[in-house]
């Protein structure tokens, strides 16, 4: 009869809730008695954070079985440090104390030591427990309800973290405008105007301008080697790597190397396969040359190499090709699309005349 008359009194009593949903928070706080210890401020543990208080009496059944439940979401947030979940107990040692009760429902968040309910629950709480306080890092409170739902609490953390205006480095400067988020640079230096501060400019604050790739204001061989490895996988280069499309067509390709190499010998595709060939390995070459899309020729022009050759020589372009030797001999019928590998061991050294779409072009092919 006890026990339901204090129920019943508990029900029907109420602390002069002091905030409801839509107020604003100023500070307050109580002592920890699990899982933490000192006093609990939400202005210290809690500001700019999503703070979530479940106030809850050690005696009542609803509150014994939402423990689990809160524990849970805790351990699904516990790696975010923009959330903070807490518990504040009142009615301690009916039957379980602060102590006993995280045993018990194996408790591992901090638990705030409610005393007769008028700290916390006081503030948020009218009618009964179990109850919940959501504040977002303003200060706004967006929840205050009596009860207890999985979801709901899930849906509402992850409302009040969409609201937030982070400060991660603590610099004064909120993320959303912050040029490095995670270094405290409060003076947002950018020597390069590249939107990435100083302080974590991965690039060294270089200036790259088309087909400088290493951002070293000179267009050379080094920047046609660097983007070659780029592309072949031989080495990873944020930096530069927009100055190094050469054709705005969003890929860095071999396209974007002639391009590249066009603008520094002032040549047609050609020269520039050409001379690819002269700079770079034979296997690098190669495997470059591979990255050609097979429908592409260079300005519709006959492409051959390694010039001079041993046993194989490669011929790039499309259509109807005929190769001549110098007394007019036809010597070689091909219908090229894209690149013909042809063994030439039985070919002796000289001059020879390739015909492509009628198009005549003499190569002397040096073996």
């Amino acid at each position: 009869m006890k026990r339901i008359l204090g129920v019943l009194l508990f029900f029907g009593m109420t602390y002069g809730q002091t905030y409801v949903e839509g107020d604003y928070v100023s500070d307050f706080g109580t002592d920890i008695c699990q899982n933490g210890e000192g006093y609990w401020s939400w202005e210290e543990q809690g500001f700019n954070k999503v703070t979530w208080i479940a106030s809850f009496a050690t005696w009542w059944g609803p509150c014994q079985a939402e423990a689990p439940q809160i524990e849970q979401i805790y351990q699904s947030y516990l790696d975010n440090p923009n959330v903070v979940i807490v518990t504040a107990g009142m009615d301690w040692n009916q039957p379980y104390s602060c102590q006993g009760w995280a045993s018990e429902f194996q408790q591992t968040l901090p638990i705030l030591d409610d005393g007769s309910g008028a700290n916390i629950y006081g503030l948020f709480g009218s009618g009964y427990v179990p109850h919940s306080a959501v504040i977002a890092g303003d200060g706004l409170v967006i929840y205050s309800q009596s009860g207890f739902n999985y979801n709901t609490m899930i849906s509402i953390i992850e409302y009040g973290l969409s609201t937030l205006v982070l400060d991660a480095d603590e610099d004064g400067i909120m993320d959303d405008v912050d040029n490095c988020m995670d270094d405290y640079n409060p003076n947002q230096l950018d020597t390069d105007e590249d939107g990435t501060g100083d302080l974590c400019d991965a690039c060294n604050n270089l200036i790259f301008t088309d087909g400088d790739i290493n951002g070293d204001l000179s267009l050379n061989v080094l920047d046609i080697l660097g983007l070659v490895d780029i592309i072949l996988g031989e080495v990873e280069s944020p930096c530069g790597y927009e100055a190094s499309d050469m054709n705005s067509d969003g890929h860095v390709n071999i396209l974007d190397v002639i391009r590249v190499v066009q603008l520094l010998i002032n040549g047609t595709e050609q020269q520039a396969i050409i001379f690819l060939d002269d700079i770079l390995t034979p296997i690098k070459f190669t495997k470059l040359i591979h990255e050609l899309p097979t429908n592409y020729f260079v300005s519709n022009e006959i492409i051959v190499w390694p010039n001079p050759f041993n046993n194989l020589l490669n011929i790039n372009g499309s259509g109807h090709t005929e190769i001549y030797n110098l007394m007019g001999k036809k010597i070689k019928q091909i219908n090229l699309n894209g690149t013909y590998r042809w063994n030439t061991s039985d070919l002796s050294s000289g001059i020879y005349k390739i015909i492509n779409n009628k198009k005549t072009t003499t190569i002397t092919l040096v073996k």
